[in-house]
């Protein structure tokens, strides 16, 4: 059995000291007395959890008070929102090792509608996003949706509904709610066990991912891409912080790019593609990238175990 957390967010203007703080937790038992109106084949529109793409405000705000305050500054929940976007970062880094046990979908934000009207797959993520678009918008697009042709998903091969997370320009990564990894035996790379509860931040992860990620930062920078981006100020955060005494050797290699000059993003990865074989466009002109095959010195015990009882996304996506 595994709880499942209620957030709660509170505000400081003063400070800037609330954010998300986790609440209470509810077990199976709980969880299965809440009422679901609509059954287990939801017509509706998904408007609130559990829309995948409900964790975006939690990292969004982790990100950008991380970035203002530090480890001591931040909650718990905030902690574990960043470590679990880092995450879905490790498996679109990776993704190319994984193309036999994830999918990766397309959402066009200039599309939606349409998409959200028919009755293919993908309609009920499609309806949720297109809410939370609109809402962003009149919010002052906040998430940078204005950046992106399109926002893609992660899910489990052969159960479509198991969403990991996705892409957002403000955040790059974020992750699903009660995603599948949660209530499953753990994935890792190397010895960084993915959804795990031993939360890690950017300084704690290997070499390889923390570069990875310090060049994807880089290139945003070239595409001209906002520094305020809470993904950008997290990053310059880690760099100029914590890297150093966190990972010596990661800090002089990019300590090395920046007095280059250069990102050497898009000369050092491969571009990794959606399931239906298309680039990954991120931000304006910028396709996400990865390795292109498993590196030598990091094992992966990736496994799939589709038996679990998970409720999370009604059928037919």
């Amino acid at each position: 059995m595994s709880d499942k957390y209620l957030y709660s967010h509170s505000s400081d203007k003063q400070t800037d000291r609330g954010g998300w703080h986790s609440r209470e937790s509810l077990d199976d038992k709980a969880i299965g007395a809440l009422v679901n109106p609509d059954g287990e084949s939801a017509e509706r529109p998904i408007r609130s959890i559990p829309s995948p793409f409900a964790p975006l405000h939690l990292t969004y705000e982790a990100m950008r008070r991380y970035a203002k305050h530090g480890r001591e500054g931040v909650s718990d929940a905030e902690v574990r929102a960043i470590s679990d976007a880092l995450d879905v970062g490790v498996l679109f880094f990776d993704l190319k090792a994984r193309s036999g046990a994830i999918d990766c979908l397309r959402f066009p934000l200039g599309d939606l509608e349409t998409w959200a009207d028919s009755g293919g797959g993908g309609r009920h993520f499609a309806r949720a996003l297109t809410s939370f678009k609109n809402l962003n918008e009149r919010e002052g697009d906040g998430f940078g949706f204005a950046h992106a042709q399109d926002l893609y998903l992660l899910t489990e091969r052969n159960v479509p509904r198991h969403v990991y997370g996705g892409t957002c320009p403000a955040t790059m990564f974020f992750a699903a709610p009660g995603h599948v990894s949660w209530e499953r035996a753990a994935s890792s790379i190397g010895d960084d066990v993915l959804f795990d509860r031993d939360y890690k931040l950017l300084h704690e992860r290997f070499e390889d991912f923390i570069l990875w990620v310090y060049r994807l930062r880089q290139r945003l920078r070239e595409e001209g891409a906002p520094s305020d981006l809470p993904f950008c100020r997290y990053v310059d955060h880690v760099y100029e912080k914590e890297l150093q005494s966190a990972n010596p050797k990661a800090y002089d290699a990019i300590a090395q790019l920046r007095n280059e000059g250069r990102s050497g993003y898009d000369s050092s990865y491969q571009s990794v593609h959606t399931t239906d074989n298309e680039q990954l466009y991120v931000f304006r002109n910028l396709t996400l990238r990865g390795v292109d095959a498993r590196l030598d010195d990091i094992e992966s015990d990736f496994k799939l175990d589709v038996a679990q009882k998970r409720g999370a996304f009604p059928d037919g996506r």
